[in-house]
């Protein structure tokens, strides 16, 4: 016996040398690789042998050895082998089940590889390399079951594989038949199939695999596989997987809970092809068994129904002034109709079939049916998609109910009478692409208003299409398209848009505002809700451009601040609406610059400006003589001197509220309210303010601000209330209780009785 010691990566033994004698390792460690070096198929350790196939059945060496890392070894010739084993047979024949094992492996798939060869003959497509240990490791690294597991493992597990090859047309698997092996596709193509092998499921190519769940879980192949042309596979038995498990047991668990995973995947999709076969199983019996029967009796149902329509309508025109009315409103309004009308009774008698009533009253009917049933009228008959091709349907196309149908492929259909179009709304449809909102503006030439709101994958390339080519349009909703940055608006054609809507939008910001401002003068109303790129700029170029603006809403903008506000009131006198929800940083200060302007609002939104107090509500009393919405929630600095100057001072307000202002109390009445039940409250103890304030209701604290008539008047129009307070004997308070249609959340939600006195 000799010893050596090898430095890190010395090759030790070489595939293909005469072998001599065998190795045993000592310390360090060796691994067993490709002829290339890339691939490594094994590794061993202290106290492991190796080299002992190529003594025991005389061939030369099977594989390359290399020192992984410097190791000792002491070689065994292979004459002082023999003399040993002869006087330790145990070890002799553990040895040599241990050589056989790996020769077996070895001859066995260099045999297969020959086959396969054989079969392939000198074709082109035919590559030895698709067939070694290498190739096989990098298809079942590919196997989802493997995922997770280990290198070594896969090296173990690709000596245990074997080849196969199949003819085209050969079954490979049965549906239900027991699960042995799983296969991997090297060369050709398969088909998954039905029972029968009319139709085809589904096909797969080279690299593709098959049958790993059934060999993990031992559960019957739930599909029939065949070839679609000569096949060659890699063939993991479960035996072999067994045997290589064992030396593996973290990866056998990573494997088990991987295949429980996709077995209850392959579970619930048979479950649904099962219900779906059933279902349509029950519909043939009942098809089959009311053959006979169905056919006259839906005929007849059918005639019946139209006959039951018509005959309404005649019902409806029979008398003498309705049939005048008809006549007049036909002959002025369709007198140069395409379709034809009745414009008397004997006309109307003549109808035999409701494809010929096309007149308004009945379009109108047919208006309100769901998009859907339009395009399935369509299907009918050639007179049906005659009359939906009425422009009075198209008007005004709503396709908001079809966001999961409307794509690239369905939208030129769904625009087939779309040629007087003038709104359009596609809000929701996700689906669509840039490319489409070409093909609308080609397909509706004379639109006023479209809104593609939450169409995730448009973007500046797509809303260019609108902005250049609709220069009549009005409105346009963009919110919720994340993926717009703005540049869509150089050198837009919008001349005449009057509402524009671009929430959500965060890429835009002053730069791109401005070139779309600066040519549309008639805009009125822009919504820049969570637009956190605008700023004062972005509010100065509105101020500077659109002298006609009404309604602004600014909600959610972090950088809007007191500057805009002024600009605003010095330049936007036709100011109706303006929403400044969240706006943190307006101050005080800021709703003073806006008061000294010439506005008139109609609707105020200052909902969680945290730094407003009662000042910015009193001095906007000059603004707010025509206000009807106004909101201060979540503002904590409010207190009842809002209330009550707004109800001296706002005799049109219809909607309030005041939730979430935890100051807003009856601190200025507080003897005015008694509990109509003492015995609520414990003891008849008098309470404090604020603590009885929490317990009224929004009507009784309306009743504080109006007098006694007028709170009356207020307390009947609530019938499930009954109102007690005391109410002073003096001047009335100017507001028109007609007005009051909504009050919303003021103070405290809870309600209790009080009785009138």
């Amino acid at each position: 016996m000799k010893l050596f010691v090898f430095e890190q990566n010395k090759i030790i033994i070489r595939r293909g040398e005469d072998a001599h004698s065998m190795f045993f390792i000592i310390s360090g460690e060796v691994q067993v690789e490709s002829d290339d070096g890339n691939k490594v198929y094994a590794e061993m350790g202290q106290n492991s042998f190796f080299g002992e196939v190529a003594l025991f059945y005389d061939i030369k060496r099977t594989a390359n050895i290399r020192a992984k890392t410097q190791c000792t070894v002491m070689e065994l010739d292979k004459e002082v082998l023999d003399k040993l084993l002869k006087e330790y047979n145990d070890i002799e024949n553990q040895m040599k089940a241990i050589a056989k094992e790996n020769y077996d492996l070895f001859q066995k798939r260099e045999q297969e590889i020959k086959i396969a060869n054989s079969k392939a003959g000198e074709s082109a497509e035919t590559d030895n390399s698709a067939y070694n240990v290498e190739a096989t490791i990098s298809y079942l690294e590919k196997v989802p079951l493997f995922k997770k597991c280990t290198k070594s493992f896969f090296n173990s597990l690709a000596l245990h594989t074997s080849i196969i090859s199949f003819q085209k047309g050969d079954s490979i698997i049965k549906k239900g038949d027991e699960a042995n092996e799983m296969y991997i596709i090297i060369n050709g193509k398969v088909q998954v199939v039905s029972e029968d092998g009319s139709k085809t499921f589904d096909s797969m190519k080279a690299g593709a695999f098959f049958g790993e769940v059934g060999v993990v879980n031992n559960v019957p192949r739930t599909a029939t596989i065949v070839a679609a042309t000569n096949v060659d596979l890699i063939v993991l038995s479960r035996k072999s997987l067994d045997e290589v498990v064992v030396k593996y047991p973290e990866c056998h668990k990573i494997i088990l809970l991987e295949a429980e995973k996709r077995y209850k995947i392959v579970q619930k999709r048979v479950e649904k092809d099962n219900k779906k076969k059933n279902k349509l199983a029950r519909k043939e019996s009942v098809r089959k068994q009311n053959k006979g029967k169905s056919s006259n009796k839906d005929k007849s149902s059918t005639k019946f129904s139209l006959n039951k329509i018509l005959e309404t309508f005649k019902r409806h025109f029979n008398s003498a002034t309705q049939q005048n009315n008809l006549k007049l409103q036909l002959l002025s309004n369709h007198k140069n109709s395409p379709y034809p009308s009745f414009y008397n009774l004997d006309d109307l008698n003549k109808v035999t079939n409701i494809t010929q009533f096309t007149c308004p009253y009945f379009l109108n009917i047919l208006k309100y049916l769901p998009l859907k049933d339009w395009f399935t009228l369509r299907c009918v008959c050639k007179k049906w998609n005659h009359i939906m091709k009425n422009p009075i349907f198209w008007v005004d196309a709503d396709f908001s109910s079809l966001y999961n149908q409307l794509s690239h492929k369905t939208l030129p259909y769904a625009l087939f009478a779309c040629n007087n179009t003038t709104s359009i709304n596609l809000k929701g449809c996700w689906r669509l692409l840039n490319e489409d909102l070409l093909t609308i503006t080609q397909m509706c030439p004379q639109l006023l208003s479209i809104n593609v709101s939450n169409c995730w994958s448009l973007n500046d390339q797509g809303i260019a299409y609108i902005a250049l080519k609709c220069n009549r349009l009005k409105t346009l909703n963009m919110s919720f398209c994340s993926q717009v940055k703005g540049t869509c608006f150089t050198n837009h054609q919008m001349s005449s848009l009057v509402n524009i809507d671009i929430s959500y939008c965060k890429q835009i910001g002053n730069e791109c505002l401005e070139q779309l401002l600066a040519k549309a003068p008639e805009l009125q109303e822009i919504k820049f809700r969570r637009c956190n790129r605008i700023t004062d700029f972005g509010i100065f170029l509105v101020a500077r451009h659109c002298r006609r603006i009404r309604n602004i809403e600014l909600s959610d903008c972090d950088q809007i601040t007191n500057k805009c506000l002024k600009w605003l009131s010095n330049n936007s006198t036709n100011l109706k609406c303006l929403d400044l929800t969240f706006c943190k940083h307006i101050t005080n200060s800021g709703i003073y610059d806006l008061s000294l302007g010439n506005q008139e609002f109609e609707s105020l939104i200052l909902s969680h400006c945290s730094c407003l107090s009662d000042t910015a509500i009193l001095c906007l009393h000059k603004s707010i003589s025509k206000l009807k919405r106004l909101s201060i929630r979540g503002c904590p600095k409010m207190t009842d001197r809002v209330a009550f100057h707004v109800s001296d001072n706002c005799p049109h307000l219809e909607w309030i509220d005041l939730s979430g202002c935890p100051i807003v109390v009856m601190d200025y009445y507080p003897n005015k309210i008694k509990p109509y039940n003492d015995t609520n409250y414990g003891n008849n103890e008098k309470q404090s303010p604020r603590k009885v304030a929490c317990e009224v209701s929004k009507e009784e604290f309306y009743t504080l601000m109006l007098n006694k008539k007028l709170a009356t008047n207020l307390i009947n129009s609530f019938s499930s209330y009954s109102v007690a307070t005391k109410f002073p004997d003096t001047s009335s308070v100017p507001m028109d209780i007609d007005n009051i249609n909504k009050i919303h959340a003021v103070g405290n939600s809870r309600t209790r009785d009080i009785s009138l006195s």
